[in-house]
């Protein structure tokens, strides 16, 4: 699994654009973007994590009189999971979930130290990750990765393309000749 080094490495704000409303999330430990995702409503990230001395009172306004739909906020929630995370999205809620359906990963975390009000949500998910491949061979990692990556049913080809993993890809391919 290919993780974005520096969303691992900290707490980072956030840049959000909301239906052409640029907005953003300031930088908060992993433990905020827990409880926000961990109810399954995108609007507890958009708006209400959005910075409420920024643009954020825009969305809300945008959301109460009709200019900005809740389609919007969804995009724009995912969006952020997506770079506060660094990885897709959906992978980021899988091992969310990952994360807190299992209380044996919870405890590993906690034996090493993993404090989600401390760290950053990047540096979160990448420590659960970390505990679900622990010791797992290389069959198990692919199942695992794939399992993961997949991306959620209905989803578009255009939804699903990551050009970074397509150019990895592309390299990996041309190697092999």
């Amino acid at each position: 699994m290919r993780f974005e080094t520096l969303a691992t490495a900290g707490c980072w704000p956030v840049d959000v654009d909301v239906a052409g409303v640029g907005c953003v999330i300031p930088a908060v430990p992993a433990v905020r973007w827990i409880v926000a995702l961990s109810g399954q409503d995108w609007t507890q990230v958009v708006p209400r994590m959005l910075d409420p001395d920024g643009d954020g009172e825009l969305v809300v306004d945008g959301l109460q009189d009709g200019t900005i739909s809740y389609a919007a906020c969804v995009e724009a929630a995912k969006a952020a999971v997506g770079a506060v995370s660094g990885l897709r999205w959906w992978t980021a809620v899988k091992l969310l979930v990952s994360g807190l359906e299992h209380p044996v990963v919870a405890g590993r975390l906690a034996l090493h130290g993993v404090d989600a009000g401390r760290v950053g949500f990047g540096g979160w998910l990448a420590a659960v990750y970390g505990v679900l491949v622990d010791g797992a061979d290389r069959n198990e990692l692919t199942k695992i990765d794939r399992l993961l990556e997949q991306a959620p049913a209905g989803m578009s080809p255009a939804e699903r393309y990551d050009p970074v993993e397509a150019a990895a890809a592309f390299e990996r391919m041309a190697s092999r000749r």
